[in-house]
């Protein structure tokens, strides 16, 4: 019982870590998945919460930031040669 309770415990903080570090990357979703498999597998056992934390980890840190689009709307960046007009 108390076992469980501390490997929740483990998983708990390992996933938030992973969820703060998922969020500054644009990938809160993969932190939010972490959070609850690292908190469902330390219930079960803590090892098991440090595997899943590394593999998160991994795919978290793997890859280019997601980028957000803040202007939709396209502007006109060409360049015309004044000798032409």
């Amino acid at each position: 019982m108390y076992l469980a309770i501390f490997g929740a415990v483990v998983g708990l903080i390992l996933g938030g870590i992973a969820l703060i570090l998922a969020r500054k990357r644009g990938k809160a979703s993969l932190g939010l998945g972490a959070l609850i498999t690292c908190v469902l597998l330390g219930a079960v056992s803590p090892i098991l919460s440090i595997i899943a934390f590394i593999v998160f980890l991994v795919l978290i840190l793997k890859g280019p930031k997601q980028v957000v689009v803040v202007n939709k709307e396209p502007i006109d960046v060409s360049v015309s040669d004044p000798k032409e007009s």
